[in-house]
């Protein structure tokens, strides 16, 4: 799992920031509560309030089968 944010690149006025954790979970899972509490807490570590962002997004990779 893959956690990013980033302000707008293409703004001369505001500060610029881009950050991104990712996690590789010990034993694959398709609950979606469990997918989102990993998500949330990677956020926490990357989010300063101070910036003003222009995307963000959770990428989810080696799926596999149930």
């Amino acid at each position: 799992m893959l956690v990013f944010v980033t302000t707008n690149p293409f703004s001369e006025r505001d500060p610029q920031y881009i950050n991104s954790r990712h996690f590789t979970l010990a034993v694959p899972t398709n609950v979606t509560s469990e997918l989102i509490l990993y998500a949330k807490s990677l956020l926490t570590e990357i989010y300063r309030p101070s910036f003003i962002y222009k995307k963000a997004g959770v990428i989810i990779t080696e799926i596999v089968p149930d």
